[in-house]
């Protein structure tokens, strides 16, 4: 498919997309963890606790990558997993007191630089514009597909 508008210009998705991954991939560099395990965490932070195969539906990413990632997370100390009372062959998902912790340091970790970036690279007109944009993309966000199983490491 091609990218280019009729006068040659780009798409404003193609631009969009352009324009966002250098900030992506410097906000990335400060996190310790991936984004697929950050998914988990914020998903059993957010909704509580969970089966793999549920986060695998809801993350859109397979079953064996969620088995992966949720044996790290175990690892790491940020999740439990707890037999089911009432069927001992589930298990559910939990988020730790340390997995919190360490959610909350990995989202942080690349919103100072991009909170300074925005203090000191734009005008006070621009960072208004750049405010006004934030619910188109979560818009875009939320309507976004099914991400991949690349996507989890």
């Amino acid at each position: 498919m091609d990218n280019q508008q009729p006068d040659g210009e780009q798409s404003a998705g193609r631009a969009l997309g352009d324009a966002l991954r250098p900030l992506f991939r410097r906000m990335n560099s400060e996190r310790s963890i991936s984004l697929g395990k950050m998914g988990v965490l914020s998903r059993l932070a957010n909704d509580g606790p969970d089966t793999a195969s549920a986060l695998s539906a809801a993350l859109h990413i397979s079953p064996q990558a969620i088995n992966l990632v949720v044996r790290e997370l175990e690892a790491l100390g940020l999740i439990t997993r707890t037999p089911d009372t009432a069927d001992r062959r589930r298990l559910w998902l939990d988020i730790t007191d340390a997995g919190r912790t360490r959610l909350a340091l990995e989202r942080g970790a690349g919103s100072g630089w991009l909170d300074e970036a925005v203090a000191e690279h734009l005008s006070a007109t621009e960072q208004a514009t750049l405010a006004a944009a934030i619910p188109v993309l979560r818009k875009l966000g939320a309507s976004a597909p099914a991400r991949s199983t690349e996507d989890i490491e």
